[in-house]
């Protein structure tokens, strides 16, 4: 299908498919290597049934990243270590706040949101909010991965 060192025009056709979903499992299985090529970095979640309700909180998840603030990465590791204190204090029950924490302790990529993101995973009981958490270790450890190899790392993972 494609092969080393892609061609720019193949690059953006592999970005323009990848955006509208227009690959099939096999032709995604394919290119999962090239993804560090095109300078991805982060997560993709295969998910067996895409009927199953593991694929709706998938979707969701995939959602929320729409609610991340701009220029994220570069907010501070002291306003992380405050929005993980918020989300570790157990007055704070916003659902949708605690979410949109997720995600941003997720992209943030750094060893403090990480270690935010497993004590919370260790204390949640929400199933729909562990779910999420369990997603946003996996993707916060891509992003940081890819900065300590100084290079564009995704991660796989399956439901």
């Amino acid at each position: 299908m494609y092969s080393l060192p892609l061609s720019k025009e193949d690059k953006q056709e592999i970005l323009r498919k990848l955006k509208n979903s227009e690959f099939s499992n096999e032709e995604f299985e394919e290119i999962l290597p090239l993804l560090p090529e095109l300078g991805l970095r982060g997560q993709v979640i295969k998910v067996g049934d895409d009927q199953s309700p593991e694929s709706q909180r998938v979707m969701d998840y995939m959602k929320l990243h729409m609610s991340l603030p701009e220029h994220y990465e570069k907010i501070p590791a002291q306003e992380i270590k405050a929005k993980g204190a918020l989300l570790l204090d157990p007055a704070f029950k916003d659902k949708r706040k605690i979410m949109e924490t997720i995600i941003l302790l997720a992209h943030h990529g750094s060893l403090e949101a990480l270690e935010i993101l497993e004590k919370y995973y260790e204390e949640v009981e929400d199933d729909d909010l562990s779910f999420m958490t369990m997603l946003a270790i996996d993707e916060c450890k891509a992003f940081l991965e890819s900065d300590i190899m100084e290079r564009p790392t995704t991660r796989i993972t399956k439901i």
